[in-house]
Parts: C-alpha cells; structure tokens; sequence
C-alpha cells in the first residue's frame, strides 16, 4: 500500500508566484527579493527558508501585511556574515 503523499503547502505557494517583476518595474520595493526569488538565488528550497526562519537563522525579513520581503543588501551582508576563512599550516 503506497503511502499518500502530504501536499507541501509551502512550497506549493511559492511555485504559484510570477517571478519578482519589481525589480524590472523599478519602485518602492525594487531593493527586495520575494521568498520564491530568494530561494532560486540561493539554489534552496522553500522548506529551508521556512526552517531558517524559525531557527532564527535566515536572513533578516520584512513583512507586509500577508506578504514576507528580504531586503537584497541584507541577505548580501548575512551571506558575508557566514563566509568562513581556513587556513591552512
């Protein structure tokens, strides 16, 4: 018996988003990346981003009303923030 699948949810709704027009339209919220935007840059899936979050370990987000933004400058600064340095002997 195949067990039956459980929809992601999340996912799901990240997929029925157009990809980001702003940038191109230019305007208020040109300096900012939807979550599907973010997740295609950083080659993640929407899960991670969402367990990011609630670890409190994803970029810093701004939210309006229903909608969840990430401020470019900001994800470039918590990805610099994460760079590791090895050095070797």
């Amino acid at each position: 018996m195949a067990r039956s699948k459980k929809p992601d949810r999340i996912g799901a709704k990240l997929r029925r988003l157009p990809p980001c027009e702003i940038e191109r339209a230019g305007g208020l919220l040109a300096p900012f990346l939807s979550p599907f935007d973010l997740c295609k840059q950083l080659h993640v899936d929407a899960r991670t981003l969402q367990r990011w979050d609630a670890e409190g370990t994803g970029p810093p987000k701004t939210k309006v009303s229903a909608r969840v933004w990430y401020r470019k400058s900001s994800v470039e600064q918590w990805l610099r923030d994460r760079e590791e340095t090895k050095l070797f002997s």
